[in-house]
């Protein structure tokens, strides 16, 4: 499926120190773990099936939740330079071949108890089906429609269908619990339906064939515009499920967006922060524990020397904007003033010097920024004040 690219800008995190005081940041305990679920272990019944693809018998299903603090934001997983993302198996994934998906909000609902449909291997922020959020089992209650007589037993026609191994290290059996609850991602941000948007993304190893690939990732990212909040108490979303005979290794940089009364509108805050993780299946212990990074730019350093015009400010209109901004000034300062714009990596991309004259009023073409929440700086005879605008 082809999917609508996002904007670079989208992924931005900026924290900076002022000259008059020092911000201390949101949590970075925000991500409380990375919470590994043993969903499903195939058995001989299912490893039988042929329209589904090559299923080995005794591959494990494991869901990938972030699990996020109350009133955090799962904005995207991503990969950078710094921190290359990497999902890989020692041997290979099992991709569904009859209706799998590579993101899980494609994988149709109405399929979901046909064969293995529902161990395909897939990313995902939230979803699990084109109907359907990802919840652990065990918040699961309005009962299954994948596994057992809602199974249609695949090519073999398994009497009593596919996925009823009660293998006790996955919990509640499939027959039980499915994870799925009816439901479509929803922004956080607008409230409105979304869906997964992709960015710099080869998602290829989880298409329509199985796959020893892995998922490799410097510069690009898998997101929900506005970003998603779980939809159980605990505030666990599923970022993946992915199934194999292998070990799992995962490398995971995750952006997160900080509750709106955590956050404020001067320089040296920030909207969201980056956190770092690794694991591997090998490893027992779901939790993130201690070996959780909570990543944040070197602080970019813009001084306030006297309070009293930031007091005073200025005004900016239309905010959000799309070509076009209007600044008015205090009529009772100077005419004289210059200005500067950053982008929340903390980067100059427009200014003009002391030098010009804006009597009051100044307009700004912004039509060729690209869209984000951007900060500009307005200097005045000496004092400065700064104020946040949005690009759509």
């Amino acid at each position: 499926m082809k999917r609508p690219l996002l904007s670079l800008s989208v992924f931005s995190i900026l924290l900076s120190n002022l000259a008059f005081g020092q911000y201390a940041p949101p949590d970075c305990g925000a991500v409380e773990q990375i919470y590994l679920e043993r969903y499903y272990v195939a058995d001989a019944n299912d490893a039988a099936d042929e329209d589904g693809g090559e299923l080995a018998e005794g591959a494990v299903t494991w869901r990938v939740y972030v699990d996020l603090k109350p009133g955090y934001i799962l904005q995207s997983v991503f990969g950078s330079n710094d921190n290359v993302l990497r999902i890989e198996t020692s041997t290979e994934w099992f991709n569904n071949e009859d209706r799998g998906e590579e993101f899980g909000d494609v994988l149709p609902s109405n399929r979901l108890g046909d064969n293995t449909v529902a161990l395909d291997s897939y990313l995902t922020i939230g979803a699990a089906s084109d109907a359907h959020l990802g919840v652990v089992k065990d918040n699961d209650t309005d009962g299954q429609i994948v596994a057992g007589d809602e199974n249609d037993g695949g090519s073999e026609g398994a009497d009593g269908g596919l996925l009823v191994n009660e293998d006790p290290t996955t919990g509640l059996p499939l027959t039980q619990a499915d994870g799925l609850i009816e439901g479509s991602i929803v922004s956080a941000s607008t409230g409105l339906t979304s869906a997964i948007t992709t960015i710099g993304l080869d998602a290829s190893m989880f298409g329509d064939a199985n796959s020893s690939d892995p998922l490799v990732v410097n510069n690009g990212a898998w997101a929900v515009l506005g970003g998603l909040i779980g939809i159980d108490e605990d505030n666990r979303i599923l970022i993946a499920q992915l199934t194999t005979t292998g070990d799992v290794n995962l490398e995971l940089n995750m952006r997160v967006g900080i509750p709106e009364d955590l956050q404020c509108n001067t320089i040296q805050c920030h909207e969201d922060m980056d956190f770092v993780f690794q694991k591997t299946t090998a490893q027992q212990t779901p939790s993130i524990a201690n070996d959780r990074i909570c990543t944040i730019p070197e602080p970019i350093l813009l001084s306030i020397e006297n309070e009293t015009f930031a007091q005073e400010g200025f005004g900016i209109y239309p905010n959000p904007t799309k070509n076009e901004i209007t600044i008015a000034l205090n009529p009772n300062r100077s005419n004289r003033s210059s200005y500067r714009i950053f982008d929340i990596y903390g980067r100059q991309v427009k200014s003009a010097g002391p030098t010009q004259v804006f009597e009051g009023i100044l307009r700004l073409d912004t039509s060729k920024l690209p869209a984000g929440t951007y900060l500009i700086q307005i200097e005045n005879d000496g004092e400065t004040a700064t104020e946040r605008f949005v690009k759509l």
